[in-house]
């Protein structure tokens, strides 16, 4: 339900690298439809400006009504699920963004990469041994200087401390 005065509570933890986000919501119980486990939940939020940010998709793994309130527990959508599987594999390109752009469509996601990740090559084959797609992943932006983070069915390459997001903008910075 979009009526933002009935949420009493939301709670969102976003934990980095392959741990799961969760999000907790809780919110008058006047006849509001109880969602069903397993059910997909996209979260997005607004600021004072009405800006909306979107924040993801969780599957609801827990509901209770005590007849005043509703409270929702939901974990962000597994994408790591296909990523955790070994495999033992050796890539005839040299390119890192063609292994890469495989890798992600292997795993039902879309690639964004910053444009310099698209120019690193190989001096030979590119060889996954015995390792998981999240693992190699990691090991190849590693060895590039980049950084990955997987999200909402997106495997994102951004470069290591340039503070920008894939598309060139840059990232919200607070300094303490």
């Amino acid at each position: 339900d979009s009526d933002s005065n009935r949420i009493r509570t939301l709670e969102l933890e976003d934990v980095a690298g392959e741990m799961g986000d969760s999000v907790s919501l809780v919110i008058d119980d006047d006849g509001v439809e109880i969602p069903p486990e397993g059910e997909k939940l996209i979260v997005e939020l607004s600021d004072e400006s009405g800006n909306f940010e979107d924040y993801g998709v969780y599957v609801v793994r827990q509901r209770e009504c005590d007849g005043e309130t509703l409270t929702v527990e939901a974990d962000s959508f597994d994408v790591f699920s296909d990523l955790k599987t070994v495999r033992n594999i050796s890539y005839d390109e040299t390119s890192y963004y063609a292994v890469m752009q495989k890798v992600a469509a292997r795993n039902s996601m879309k690639l964004y990469a910053y444009s310099e990740f698209k120019n690193y090559e190989s001096d030979n084959f590119i060889f996954q041994g015995f390792q998981s797609d999240g693992a190699f992943v990691r090991r190849v932006c590693e060895q590039t200087g980049s950084y990955c983070v997987f999200v909402d069915g997106r495997l994102c390459i951004l470069k290591k401390g340039s503070g920008r997001y894939v598309s060139g903008s840059e990232i919200e910075t607070e300094y303490v």
